[in-house]
């Protein structure tokens, strides 16, 4: 007796042909998926290597540069001073 029924044969070595469809789907997506992960693992690894080993930026020629905008300086608060002269006596004051 067979557990489930998309099997059947007398060691259940019969496959239906609908599970076997199912099969061979979850197998090819699976490669497709670790094959693109494969793909983009290997792309920044091989930049790393061309910029950290060998010294060539292939991404420098496509960047612009930073543009070195001068920011406006800004205006200092504008305080003032008035000093209080205490205990001056007119006599004492040189010229």
């Amino acid at each position: 007796m067979c557990l489930s029924g998309s099997y059947s044969g007398e060691h259940c070595e019969i496959v239906e042909n609908n599970l076997e469809k199912h099969q061979i789907l979850a197998k090819s997506f699976s490669y497709v998926a670790m094959t693109s992960i494969g793909v983009v693992v290997g792309y920044f690894l091989s930049m790393d290597v061309l910029k950290y080993v060998f010294g060539i930026d292939p991404i420098k020629q496509v960047q612009p540069k930073p543009s070195r905008r001068k920011r406006p300086k800004r205006k200092q608060a504008t305080s003032f001073v008035r000093f209080t002269y205490v205990d001056v006596q007119p006599e004492n004051i040189q010229e």
